[in-house]
């Protein structure tokens, strides 16, 4: 059983640059979860999100702008 969580992230960079928000997704018993979705908000612009799948490994890399995030799993 995977529970959603809710994980503040700040990527840093040029405002022009994109910039890499990674991370792995596990469960409570620390295994990794392959194909959960990945969600992040930008802080400041909640309607602006990008979502991923995590690999086999349960790691997800999303491309961001720099800024705060709210990164959401499902």
């Amino acid at each position: 059983v995977l529970a959603a969580g809710v994980l503040f992230c700040q990527a840093q960079g040029v405002a022009t640059t994109r910039v890499p928000l990674q991370g792995k997704v596990l469960d409570q018993n620390r295994a990794a979860v392959p194909g959960a979705k990945v969600t992040a908000a930008a802080a400041k612009n909640r309607s602006a999100r990008l979502s991923t799948v995590t690999d086999q490994n349960g790691e997800f890399s999303l491309g961001v702008e720099p800024g705060e995030y709210t990164v959401k799993v499902i």
